[in-house]
């Protein structure tokens, strides 16, 4: 497995919305083993409701390369997608949790826990805020493609 960080420019979501989204590509499975979420903002503490969940269909965002941990490692397969404007097509719901923007939030998936994505077309994955943060915010993952 070759591990890659997708790591964006930070962004204002202006909304509730879908902030980054990962598809597999054919024959390459996918697994994330890192998300990081983190805002600069200091007035009040918004919490917002965030979820993960698996993709059928890829939305409108604005692309964003993956890049690879190991230099050694070729260019990524996936593709990633960050502040979409049209969402995707949502499957099943894998985690949800609180986020409370004033506090940077990891989430770490030990081995045997990661969130797997088949190596198939119309296969990925995305983090969805269900709350507007009414900030600038940063979205982290790391993902491993085999």
């Amino acid at each position: 497995m070759r591990p890659y960080s997708i790591a964006p420019a930070a962004f204002t979501p202006g909304g509730a919305k879908t902030v980054m989204e990962v598809m597999a590509a054919a024959e390459n499975q996918l697994k994330v083993r890192r998300i990081e979420l983190s805002s600069d903002d200091t007035a009040g503490g918004t919490v917002v409701d965030v979820l993960i969940l698996r993709l059928t269909v890829t939305g409108t965002g604005t692309g964003v390369t993956p890049r690879p941990l190991n230099q050694n490692d070729g260019a990524a397969n996936m593709s990633a997608k960050f502040n979409d404007t049209v969402e995707p097509t949502a499957g099943v719901d894998l985690y949800r949790f609180k986020w409370n923007i004033q506090v940077p939030y990891t989430l770490v998936l030990a081995p045997g826990e990661e969130f797997v994505i088949p190596g198939a077309t119309d296969e990925g994955i995305a983090i969805e805020l269900l709350d507007d943060p009414a900030a600038e915010i940063t979205v982290t993952m790391v993902v491993e493609e085999e």
